[in-house]
């Protein structure tokens, strides 16, 4: 049985070794590549829809307002999740507004309490 474990073990090491053989021919440094860098944009399935302008107030943590920034700033990360938003807006016609309020562990009541008050006004 040891024999057997030992030459299958030997094998499975020299097909892996034999795997890693480059080619006999020469090697050639094409750096000509096809110049096919066209960006596709990303299908997500949604309609195409005009909100008309409506405008959407979305509650966030403040503890997290990180995520959502409401300015164009110098920071690529920044930036990137801006033109996010704005791409939003463009696309559906419509209008994001962030509300951050306290929302960590010692503020859940709190914040809770003001999702509550929010859905039944109405806002």
């Amino acid at each position: 049985m040891k024999h057997i474990t030992a030459a299958l073990l030997l094998f499975s090491m020299l097909a892996s070794l034999a795997s890693c053989q480059g080619s006999s021919g020469t090697a050639t440094n094409d750096t000509s590549a096809d110049d096919t860098s066209s960006e596709e944009k990303y299908q997500d399935g949604l309609p195409e829809v005009d909100l008309g302008g409506e405008k959407f107030t979305i509650l966030i943590r403040s503890e997290f307002d990180y995520e959502f920034i409401p300015e164009d700033t110098a920071e690529v990360v920044d930036n990137a999740i801006y033109q996010r938003e704005l791409a939003i807006e463009e696309r559906f016609n419509a209008a994001i507004e962030f509300m951050p309020t306290s929302g960590n562990w010692t503020n859940k009541d709190n914040f809770k309490k003001h999702i509550e008050s929010s859905v039944l006004s109405g806002t």
